[in-house]
């Protein structure tokens, strides 16, 4: 791991660590992938008792033609958007840096969307026990209106994190969500104290519009911040249809 321990904060591909984030048995995973296959590529599955920290996608096209790519995160089968789709050129590398950061658990498979072949695929991926203190939370189904998507533990404090990589604040977003649905939908964040219930004094986000088959992250709350013991984040989905997904990512105190 990049950690300086003498210094406050540390630096992972753009977004920083308080110097009191433990991530045990860190190691950075080798990926790098040869695509000979449009569509859902799976390219590396997360072991048991670890978690692993996915920072970016790099992929080469060299296709004759533009290529689009996705990267994904797979879950129980089913293929969830991590960030929007990027159109890369022919005989040209494309970075996806993600929008919301997102810690995958134990049997979740790193996955990239292509459009045409062959391509070269990598990715910054960081491998820990799964006992380290940052995580992600999701939701992958929601029901038309509230969802709770993260309560912080009793007697803790949590840090919810956005990516940065040299993106303007209003390109990150603490929470992603991913709309599959088939039609737009309109979402929004609420971060409510204990014993609160989301509602017009508590909303932490404008009304954002996820088109279908895209991933939703300017305004659902641009910039980290914490939240105490039994604060939770809420997300207001104008849909239950299926094919939706949300996370957060935490760093508990």
């Amino acid at each position: 791991m990049i950690f300086n321990p003498n210094s406050t904060f540390n630096s992972l591909q753009g977004f920083c660590f308080p110097s009191t984030v433990a991530l045990p048995n860190v190691k950075c995973i080798n990926l790098q992938a040869n695509l000979t296959s449009t569509g859902d590529n799976d390219l590396y599955t997360v072991p048991t008792g670890k978690r692993a920290y996915i920072a970016n996608f790099v992929v080469f096209n060299g296709n004759a033609g533009s290529s689009t790519v996705i990267p994904e995160i797979k879950i129980s089968g089913t293929y969830n958007a991590l960030g929007a789709q990027v159109s890369v050129s022919a005989s040209v590398a494309g970075s996806v840096i993600l929008r919301t950061p997102y810690v995958a658990e134990a049997g979740e498979i790193v996955a990239v969307n292509i459009s045409a072949q062959p391509c070269a695929a990598y990715a910054a991926i960081f491998e820990f026990d799964n006992t380290a203190n940052i995580f992600s939370k999701k939701l992958t189904s929601l029901i038309n209106g509230n969802n709770t998507l993260y309560t912080c533990a009793t007697g803790k404090t949590a840090l919810l994190l956005t990516t940065s990589g040299g993106l303007s604040p209003t390109s990150v977003s603490v929470v992603g969500f991913y709309n599959n649905t088939g039609g737009s939908l309109t979402v929004h964040v609420n971060v409510v104290k204990s014993g609160g219930s989301p509602g017009t004094t508590n909303q932490a986000s404008a009304n954002a519009t996820a088109t279908s088959g895209t991933a939703t992250f300017a305004a659902l709350i641009p910039i980290p911040i914490t939240i105490g013991s039994g604060d939770f984040v809420s997300i207001n989905s104008g849909s239950a249809s299926a094919t939706q997904f949300a996370w957060v990512t935490a760093i508990e105190f």
